[in-house]
C-alpha cells in the first residue's frame, strides 16, 4: 500500500505546540465573566469547532455551578454568544504569536515533498482564524493542499470523521 496523502490538524500538531493559543483565549474569555477555567477542563473536548467547545465548557458541573453562585441564573445562549465573541476576539489578536512550525515539521513537509505525497488539514478553527495562520505557515515552507473546517461540513467538527472525508476527496 502506498501512502497517497496525510491529513494533519493544526494547532498542537503542526504549529502552536501544547496549543497554547486557544488555551489561553478560553481562559482569558472565561475569566472576564468572572469564571476560571482548568487547562484540563478545556482539553476535554480539544479539537471540536471553538463554538460547540464553548457550549461543551458552559455545560460543565464546575462551571454551571460557579456560573450560578455569581448570576444566579444559569449559562444562556446568550452568553455563550458573548463568550465566543470574546474568545474570537483574543484569539484572533494573539494567533500570530503561535504560528511557528513544532519542532520536525520541516523535516515532515521535506519528505512528503520528496516523495510527491499530498498533504492537506482539518482544523477546530474558523476559516477567519485560519486565515492568519495560513501565511504565516506558508513563509515557513507548510503550503497544506485543501484546509477544511467544520464551517465546510455543515458544523460537524471532530471527534466526528467529515472533516477527514472531505480532505480526502
Amino acid at each position: 500500500m502506498t501512502i497517497k496523502a496525510v491529513i494533519f490538524d493544526w494547532a498542537g500538531t503542526t504549529i502552536d505546540y501544547g496549543s497554547r493559543a486557544p488555551i489561553v483565549a478560553f481562559q482569558k474569555a472565561f475569566a472576564n465573566v468572572g469564571i476560571q477555567i482548568s487547562e484540563a477542563e478545556i482539553r476535554q473536548d480539544m479539537g471540536l469547532d471553538k463554538y460547540t467547545h464553548i457550549h461543551k465548557i458552559m455545560d460543565l458541573p464546575a462551571v454551571q455551578n460557579d456560573w450560578q453562585a455569581r448570576f444566579q441564573v444559569l449559562p444562556t445562549e446568550d452568553d455563550c454568544n458573548q463568550i465566543f465573541s470574546n474568545f474570537k476576539a483574543i484569539l484572533l489578536s494573539s494567533l500570530t504569536e503561535f504560528g511557528q512550525l513544532k519542532p520536525g515539521m520541516s523535516a515532515v513537509i521535506d519528505y512528503l515533498t520528496a516523495h510527491n505525497i499530498s498533504y492537506g488539514t482539518t482544523t477546530g478553527y474558523d476559516a477567519e482564524m485560519l486565515a492568519l495562520v495560513l501565511p504565516i505557515a506558508a513563509k515557513q515552507g507548510y503550503r497544506p493542499a485543501v484546509n477544511i473546517t467544520s464551517e465546510q461540513t455543515g458544523g460537524v467538527g471532530r471527534p466526528a470523521p467529515a472533516m477527514l472525508a472531505l480532505a480526502a476527496e
